[in-house]
């Protein structure tokens, strides 16, 4: 009885993060879409306005234009951080490669090495993502690192990913301060998703490096 509850708990988990990840992309074509349309109005008026317009004026138009330009930019990143686009077409490494240039800054450098040319499943890519980008954000709040290294792999049907940087804390106190000051909304998501999985998280440390690794067992569908 026990057990079938449990697994009833588990896949209602699992639904709701499926619907909450639909809404989101639904959210996210649909701003898409209605920017797209907004813009090519907002271009067209102000291609008008340019024909009849004085020195002055064209200087002002140019300039709306300026600022237009740089609010499309930002509204694209928000919605790829909504819901990337490259996962929707089933493009899991250009995927991670837009989030680690999305989050890597003056004072954050992340780079990323894929050892494999296998893909897991759409839905598991998904997961992966989440917690890839849940971990980047706590590491850049918490870990006070400049440069994070992310290492992708497989091995006999094991999937690895595993971030690598700087730990802010020496050996024995790094991960309980980390825990600590992490215990969020976001370290239960990440629970909540290598659960999902049923992926292990082993996060050791070694000559001063954190070494944050997620792994799962995939179903090997090739002959």
């Amino acid at each position: 009885l026990i057990n079938r509850y449990t697994k009833a708990i588990s896949r209602l988990y699992e639904m709701n993060f499926n619907s909450l990840e639909t809404e989101r992309k639904r959210i996210a074509n649909d701003i898409h879409d209605i920017l797209g349309n907004k813009m090519i109005q907002i271009n067209s008026a102000l291609s008008n306005a340019e024909k009849e317009a004085d020195e002055k004026t064209l200087r002002e138009i140019r300039s709306i234009r300026s600022h237009f330009s740089l609010f499309n930019s930002e509204i694209g990143r928000s919605i790829e951080f909504l819901y990337p686009r490259d996962l929707i077409i089933g493009e899991w490494e250009s995927s991670l490669r837009r989030l680690i240039t999305s989050v890597s800054s003056e004072n954050l450098q992340v780079s990323i090495n894929f050892h494999t040319d296998f893909n897991p499943s759409a839905e598991q890519c998904l997961h992966l993502y989440r917690l890839v980008q849940e971990k980047l954000s706590n590491i850049s709040k918490h870990a006070n690192c400049d440069k994070v290294h992310i290492d992708v792999a497989e091995e006999n049907t094991k999937y690895y990913i595993a971030l690598i940087y700087k730990g802010q804390y020496p050996a024995l106190g790094w991960k309980k301060n980390w825990l600590r000051k992490a215990n969020g909304r976001g370290l239960h998501v990440i629970q909540d998703r290598l659960n999902i999985l049923k992926a292990d998280n082993d996060i050791t440390e070694c000559e001063g490096n954190v070494i944050d690794e997620i792994s799962f067992e995939y179903e090997n569908t090739t002959s």
